[in-house]
Order: structure tokens, then sequence, then C-alpha cells
């Protein structure tokens, strides 16, 4: 992303209040998310629509994890724009991945299944060029909620005595414990961990 300014994270970052600190990070991953959506629909650039799909998750990710230190700057209202924007760049995804897969895979199969691999590729050819006819209505949607973060970030709040760092290291603790019975199948009785701040 040569060319491409993002928000410098101060490098005193772990020691500034939380609420800052949250605020910072959010601001520099709506960086990442607009690079990132500025190259849909750019021909040739193959990996446009994964690397938003990207920069959206963490947005969401992060949103959701520092959700009680960012106060009302990401409302409701702009939460469920959010999903529905990642939403909405499921099916081209999808379509995408596939179309790749049916390619290589194609080349392997025998002659008597051609016809059936051309008829698939078509369908999500289709698919696929359906869902990118919407990719600009997604960017401009994009857009729009990106300056209202953006306004709504510049805020000024009354800084928070928690520092950045410890509450960091705490969220991460915490995350890591509901996660570990995932990851060791030793452990645990194989129900679903859900982490602390849901979906």
């Amino acid at each position: 992303m040569a060319g491409v300014r993002f928000a410098r994270l101060p490098g005193d970052l772990l020691e500034v209040p939380v609420d800052r600190g949250a605020r910072l990070v959010l601001r520099a991953l709506l960086d990442r998310a607009r690079a990132a959506r500025r190259r849909l629909g750019r021909a040739g650039d193959v990996e446009a629509l994964h690397d938003f799909r990207v920069a959206l998750r963490r947005l969401r990710s992060w949103e959701r994890a520092c959700r009680p230190h960012l106060g009302k700057a990401v409302p409701k209202r702009l939460r469920v724009m959010l999903r529905a924007l990642a939403a909405a760049t499921n099916a081209g995804r999808d379509a995408e991945v596939q179309l790749g897969w049916l390619r290589r895979a194609g080349a392997e199969l025998g002659a008597d299944r051609t016809r059936g691999v051309a008829w698939l590729s078509g369908r999500l050819e289709e698919r696929y060029h359906q869902a990118y006819g919407a990719v600009s209505e997604v960017g401009a949607a994009y857009d729009d909620l990106d300056r209202m973060l953006r306004a709504r970030l510049r805020r000024r709040r009354p800084p928070a005595a928690a520092r950045f760092g410890p509450v960091m290291a705490g969220l991460l603790a915490r995350a890591v414990e509901a996660v570990r019975p995932r990851a060791d199948p030793t452990q645990g009785d194989g129900e679903r961990v859900e982490c602390a701040h849901g979906r």
C-alpha cells in the first residue's frame, strides 16, 4: 500500500488513558479499511475484496473488544451498518474463492466432467459479477460509515483514569483463558467457549 498514510500510533500508547488508546487504534484500523476500500473495483487487484473484508473484520473485532472504553463513539446504528457491510461482501468473496478452486481442480478432471465444470464455472462467474456489481454500493456505504465514525472519534471526552496497557493486558489474558479449552483438547468438556464480550 505504497503512498497510503496511516494514523501513527504514539510510542507511549501503553501509557495513555485507555479510552484514548482504544480510539487511536480504531482510527488506525479505519485508515487501513479506507485504503482497502479505495482498491475495490481496480482492474487486476485480485486481493482488494479480501483485504477490505479483513479490514472490516478487524474493525468489528476491535470495537467489540473495546466497546466499554470507546463510550458512545460507535453507537448501535453504526455497529449494525458495519455488520451489514461485512455481510454484503460475503457472496463476492465466496464466488471468487470457489472459482479459483474450480479452475485449479478442473484441470485435473477428466474430459467426461468438462461440461459440468463449464456449467458450474458459468454459474459462479455470474454470481461473482453480480456481487462485484454491488461493490460500488458497498464502497459508498463504507465511505458514509467512515465519515460518521471519524466525526464521532474527534469528540472530546474526559480521559479515563485507567491506562491502555494494563487494560489491554487484562483483556488479552481473559481472551487466552476463553480459547484455552479449544486449543487443548485434553482440557475442558468440549463445550463452546464464548469470549467475554460475545457478539
